[in-house]
């Protein structure tokens, strides 16, 4: 009778075992109704749609160069297009992680919503972040992501996981990072141009709609030639 009872309680104790390792399996591969939703189908559209991108992002930049005031807007569309097409042969997509791949973005008002495919093609998961994004007023070229939600899948992940990576990559490329605290939630500080005390390159205003981003600024330098200092480069890799 004591062997019948000890072997019942072993086999309940795997079932339960079993139970919750397939519900954070279930959880950890669990992919984000946003990123789904974000994704672009391939063909004549996306392409399009990412040449649009690029076009646009040319744009701005010769606005930057050549004009005292500048804006662009990019659409989640364009942006997700963009990241599935030319983003891949670019010398951006070499920079990141081996283990991220297919980033897409969305857009909410004041929010940003950030996912990427982590880990191995066997083994991976969806990390998303939801962050609200705001300019500083009184800093020029200060940006402030209060991060609100960090999960691998489903299941929440600590903000250190993150912030080691994004400090040390936005250094790289002259973004000096800082870690503040606010109602609980991580909130990265972010100055652009961190060695120039007066950056001839002014960010004023970074507005998060409903599906696309509308970015402000202005030059100051009116010697201004050449391509502002540029955390990456549309330049294609070379093909091998």
């Amino acid at each position: 009778m004591k062997r019948k009872s000890l072997l019942l309680t072993l086999g309940l104790v795997g079932l339960l075992l079993l139970g919750v390792g397939s519900v954070i399996a279930w959880l950890l591969y669990s992919e984000p109704e946003l990123y789904v939703q974000a994704a672009v189908p391939a063909g004549d559209d996306r392409q399009r749609s990412s040449q649009e991108f690029e076009k646009k992002a040319f744009d701005l930049l010769s606005e930057i160069q050549n004009e005292d005031n500048w804006q662009g807007e990019f659409t989640e569309q364009q942006i997700n297009s963009w990241l599935a097409e030319d983003f891949v042969e670019s010398n951006l997509a070499r920079q990141l992680p081996g283990q991220i791949t297919e980033p897409r973005v969305a857009f909410r008002p004041g929010r940003l919503f950030l996912a990427f495919r982590y880990g191995s093609e066997d083994l991976h998961t969806v990390v998303s972040i939801e962050a609200k994004v705001w300019v500083a007023r009184r800093e020029p070229n200060t940006v402030a992501f209060e991060i609100e939600s960090l999960k691998a899948g489903a299941l929440p992940l600590t903000p250190k996981f993150l912030q080691d990576e994004l400090t040390e990559g936005a250094r790289q490329h002259n973004i000096d990072v800082q870690w503040y605290r606010n109602d609980g939630n991580p909130v990265a500080v972010f100055r652009l141009q961190a060695d120039r005390r007066d950056p001839g390159v002014q960010l004023l205003d970074l507005e998060l709609k409903e599906g696309s981003v509308l970015l402000k600024g202005r030059s100051l330098d009116p010697t201004l030639r050449g391509l502002p200092d540029l955390p990456f480069s549309f330049q294609k890799t070379a093909a091998k």
